[in-house]
C-alpha cells in the first residue's frame, strides 16, 4: 500500500520534471535538426531560424535570411502565443513580429525579397496554375497578427531606396475544411505607416461563395514622387479600394485619391482584372476642384511575360478660371509600358484652344506627341513634338510655334522655333534643358532679320506717321537655379532708318545688353550711332548716343554727341520716362559754322568764314520745342569774313534806322563784311523762334560812300569808306516750319 502511494506521488513529479526537461531541450532539438532542413534550399549565405524559449503557452525566436551586405529578411524577435488546447485544434492565438525588416528589390516589374532574385522555386512548391480554387488554405490558423516597429525597404535600380515603417494589428477568422486545412474566412485590422509612404488604414476581408470581397480604407495617405504629391487627410473623404472576385477574375473600385501638387485633383476609377488572361480594364474620372472640371479616363492593359502594356485615353471638359485662362475640350491618348522596373509613356494629345485672358492671347491648334520614361534614359531619347498652329494676340494671328522635346538622363532638352507673319523671315530659335533638380538653361537667338514697321499689327501702338526699317538681331541666355531666374540678352538694330513726316534718322546702329534678367536694366554705356538726322531744315550727322535702360519705363541718356554745321554739339545727361510731360536739356555747341548755321535756320545765301560756340537750353513738350535764352558767339580774337548775298531778309529784321543812307551803307557792307565778333541769341515767342544776330565789324573793302554834311551818302568820288558798324538783326521763324514736327512730338510723348 505504501509503495503504491509513493508511486502515485512520484509519477506527477516525474511527469512535471519530464515536461520541463522536454521544453528545455525542445528549442535546441528544433534549432539543431529541423530548422536547418527547412532553410537548406534557400539561396542565402546567412540563414537562421531558431527558438530561444518555448513553453506550453508561448514560443519566442529569431529569423534571419541575408547575403553579405544584402539584408533580406530580419526578425530579431517573433513570438507565438497559444494554449495546448488551441494547438490541438490547429490554431495559434497570436503572432507578434517585433522590429522585423523586409528588403525588397524590383525584378521584372515585381518586388522580390533581396537574395531571391533569379532563384527558382524549389521542386514541389510551385503553385498549380490549373487549380481554380479561390480559397486561402493554411495548415494552422493564426487568429491575431501584430506588427510592431517593422520596416519595409524597396530598392529600385538607380534610385534611392524607399523605407516605410509599419505598425498594425490583424484579426483573422477561419473555417474548418477537409484534409485538416484552415480556410481563411475573414480578416480585419488596422495599419499605420510612416516614412516615404505615410498612411493610416483599415482592412476588411470576407470570403464569398465564389471568392473574396476586400475593402481597404485610408483615412490618411501621403506619397511624394518628385513634384507630385498624393495626399489626403482627416478633413477629406477617405480613400477606398474595394476588390471583389477570385484569382481568375476580379472587379475593383478605387475612389477619392487626392493629388495635392502640382494641381489639386481627385481620382476615382472602377474596372476589372482577368488574371488568367493577364488583362485589366478601367474607367474613371479625374476631377479638378479649382476649375470644377473633369477628365474621363479609359484604361486597357495586358500582362505579357515581363512586360505590362497599358493603353489609355483621356477626354477633358472645357474649363475656365475667373482671371487666368480658359481651355476648350481636349483629348489625349497613348500607352504606358512597364518592364524591368522601367516605365515608358507615349503621350499624344490635342487641345483646340487655350485663352490667356489677362494678356489677351489665344493659342489655337495645340498638339503634342511626347515619349517619356522613368527612370530617365541613360542617353537622350527620341524627340517628341509640340506644335501651336496659331498664336493670337488681340484677335490678330501673331505667330506659330514648333518644339522638339527630348528626355535626357538629367531631365529634358528642347529646341523651339517661333515665327510671326508680321515680320517675314523672323525666327526666334531657342535651345535649352530642364533638369530634375529644378535647374533650367536656355539659349535663344534671332538671326539677322530685316524688319519694316509697315507690316506690324495695329496693337503695337506707334506714334503717328512713324515708320522704320532695319535689321534686328538678338542673342540671349536664360537660366533658373535654386528657383532664382537669371539671364543675359543682347539686342542689335543695324542699318536702320526712322521717319516721321519730313523728319528722318538714317543709318541707325544700336546695341543694348541686359546682363541681369529678369531685371530689365541694361549695362551702362550702351551705344546708338546715327549717320544723319534731318529735322526739317536742321541737319545733323555722326550722332553718338550713350545711354542705359533704367527699367521698362525709363531710359537714362548719359551723353549725346553729334556733328552740326561743321562743328560738334553735345547734351548733358537726362532721363526719358514713360508719360513724362516735358523734356528739358541743353545743347553745348563747339565751333559751329556761322553761315551754315544761318542757312539751316532759314537765313539763306550767306557764305564766309567763322565759327560759333555757346549753349542752347531747350524744352521739348507736347506743345513743341522751346528755346530759353540760348546764345552762340564767335571765338574772341578770331575775326572772319561773311557775305550775305541776299540782304532783303536782313533789311526786314533790322530795327528802324532814322537815316536810310546808313541802312544802305550797312546792307552794302554785309555783302562782304569783316566782322570782329558776332553773337546769336535764341528765344521762343509763342510758336515762333526769335533769333537775334549781333554783328560788329566793317566792310572788307572800301565802299562807294562818303560824308556830306556829316551824313553817310553814296559817292563815287574818293577812295570810299570802311566805316565800322554794329548791327542787331532780328529773325522771327515759325517753329513748325523750321523743325517740321507738327503733332509728332505730342504723339511720341503720349505713346512712350
Amino acid at each position: 500500500m505504501k509503495k503504491r502511494s509513493r508511486l502515485l506521488l512520484t509519477l506527477p513529479i516525474l511527469l512535471v520534471l519530464g515536461c520541463g526537461f522536454f521544453f528545455l531541450l525542445l528549442p535546441s532539438l528544433l534549432n539543431l535538426y529541423l530548422f536547418p532542413r527547412l532553410l537548406a534550399d534557400l539561396p542565402f549565405t546567412e540563414k537562421e531560424l531558431s527558438l530561444y524559449s518555448i513553453t506550453p503557452w508561448k514560443a519566442s525566436g529569431v529569423l534571419t535570411l541575408a547575403n553579405p551586405d544584402q539584408p533580406g529578411v530580419s526578425v530579431p524577435r517573433f513570438e507565438l502565443t497559444y494554449t495546448p488546447g488551441s494547438l490541438a485544434r490547429g490554431k495559434i492565438d497570436g503572432l507578434l513580429l517585433d522590429s522585423a525588416a523586409l528588403h525588397l528589390v524590383m525584378q521584372d516589374g515585381h518586388p522580390v525579397i533581396r537574395g531571391l532574385s533569379g532563384h527558382d522555386t524549389p521542386a514541389g512548391t510551385q503553385s498549380n496554375r490549373n487549380d481554380n480554387s479561390t480559397a486561402i488554405l493554411l495548415p494552422l490558423a493564426v487568429e491575431t497578427v501584430i506588427l510592431k516597429n517593422c520596416t519595409l525597404t524597396l530598392q529600385q535600380e538607380q534610385q534611392e531606396p524607399r523605407r516605410i515603417m509599419v505598425d498594425g494589428r490583424f484579426d483573422l477568422g477561419f473555417l474548418e475544411s477537409p484534409r485538416n486545412s484552415r480556410l481563411l474566412a475573414t480578416a480585419t485590422g488596422q495599419i499605420v505607416t510612416e516614412g516615404d509612404l505615410a498612411m493610416t488604414g483599415a482592412i476588411d476581408l470576407h470570403a464569398l461563395d465564389t471568392g473574396y470581397e476586400a475593402t481597404v480604407t485610408f483615412s490618411r495617405l501621403q506619397f511624394k514622387q518628385d513634384d507630385f504629391i498624393f495626399a489626403t487627410n482627416a478633413t477629406e473623404r477617405p480613400i477606398s479600394l474595394r476588390i471583389t472576385g477570385n484569382r481568375e477574375k476580379a472587379r475593383y473600385t478605387l475612389a477619392n485619391i487626392v493629388l495635392s501638387k502640382p494641381e489639386k485633383a481627385t481620382l476615382s476609377i472602377t474596372g476589372e482584372i482577368e488574371a488568367a488572361k493577364g488583362t485589366f480594364r478601367g474607367i474613371g474620372q479625374i476631377f479638378f476642384p479649382r476649375t470644377k472640371s473633369a477628365v474621363s479616363v479609359h484604361l486597357n492593359g495586358e500582362k505579357r511575360q515581363s512586360q505590362t502594356i497599358i493603353n489609355y485615353a483621356l477626354a477633358g471638359e472645357a474649363m475656365t478660371t475667373a482671371e487666368a485662362f480658359s481651355l476648350s475640350p481636349y483629348t489625349a491618348e497613348g500607352n504606358i509600358t512597364v518592364e524591368g522596373g522601367t516605365l515608358a509613356v507615349q503621350l499624344n494629345g490635342k487641345i483646340p484652344e487655350i485663352t490667356l485672358k489677362k494678356s489677351r492671347t489665344t493659342l489655337t491648334g495645340l498638339s503634342f506627341q511626347l515619349p517619356l520614361q522613368w527612370p530617365p534614359p541613360r542617353q537622350t531619347g527620341t524627340a517628341g513634338i509640340v506644335k501651336i498652329e496659331q498664336i493670337g494676340y488681340q484677335n490678330k494671328s501673331s505667330g506659330t510655334l514648333q518644339a522638339k522635346i527630348s528626355q535626357s538622363p538629367q531631365g529634358v532638352s528642347a529646341s523651339t522655333l517661333l515665327t510671326t507673319p508680321f515680320v517675314p523671315g523672323l525666327q526666334l530659335v531657342c535651345e535649352g534643358s530642364a533638369q530634375m533638380t529644378g535647374q533650367l538653361a536656355a539659349h535663344c537667338r534671332i538671326p539677322a532679320t530685316k524688319i519694316d514697321s509697315t507690316t506690324l499689327p495695329r496693337f503695337l501702338s506707334l506714334p503717328d506717321k512713324l515708320s522704320f526699317t532695319g535689321k534686328l538681331t538678338a542673342d540671349g541666355v536664360f537660366g533658373l537655379t535654386d528657383a532664382v531666374p537669371t539671364g543675359k540678352i543682347t539686342v542689335e538694330f543695324n542699318n536702320g532708318t526712322l521717319k516721321q513726316g519730313k523728319n528722318k534718322l538714317s543709318n541707325i546702329n544700336l546695341s543694348v545688353v541686359f546682363p541681369h534678367l529678369p531685371l530689365l536694366q541694361s549695362a551702362p554705356g550702351q551705344l546708338c550711332t546715327i549717320g544723319t538726322a534731318d529735322f526739317g531744315k536742321i541737319r545733323l550727322s555722326e550722332g553718338r548716343i550713350h545711354f542705359r535702360v533704367e527699367d521698362e519705363q525709363a531710359v537714362f541718356l548719359e551723353k549725346i554727341r553729334l556733328s552740326w554745321c561743321g562743328g560738334k554739339v553735345e547734351t548733358g545727361s537726362f532721363s526719358l520716362a514713360k508719360n513724362m510731360k516735358e523734356l528739358e536739356t541743353t545743347l553745348y555747341c563747339d565751333r559751329l559754322g556761322f553761315t551754315e548755321l544761318l542757312a539751316q535756320f532759314g537765313i539763306d545765301k550767306a557764305e564766309g568764314q567763322g565759327s560759333l560756340n555757346g549753349r542752347l537750353p531747350m524744352v521739348i513738350s507736347r506743345q513743341g520745342v522751346k528755346f530759353d535764352d540760348g546764345f552762340l558767339f564767335s571765338t574772341p580774337g578770331n575775326s572772319g569774313i561773311v557775305r550775305f548775298n541776299d540782304t532783303r531778309q536782313l533789311r526786314q529784321g533790322i530795327p528802324d534806322i532814322n537815316k536810310s543812307s546808313y541802312l544802305d551803307y550797312s546792307m552794302e557792307a554785309l555783302t562782304n563784311f569783316s566782322y570782329n565778333w558776332t553773337k546769336l541769341t535764341f528765344n521762343s515767342r509763342d510758336k515762333d523762334l526769335l533769333i537775334t544776330m549781333q554783328l560788329d565789324g566793317k566792310p572788307a573793302e572800301p565802299l562807294p560812300f562818303g560824308y556830306k554834311n556829316g551824313q553817310l551818302v553814296p559817292s563815287d568820288k574818293g577812295p570810299g569808306l570802311q566805316h565800322p558798324i554794329r548791327l542787331d538783326v532780328n529773325f522771327r521763324l515759325p517753329m513748325h516750319d523750321l523743325f517740321q514736327y507738327g503733332t509728332s512730338i505730342q504723339s511720341m510723348l503720349e505713346k512712350m
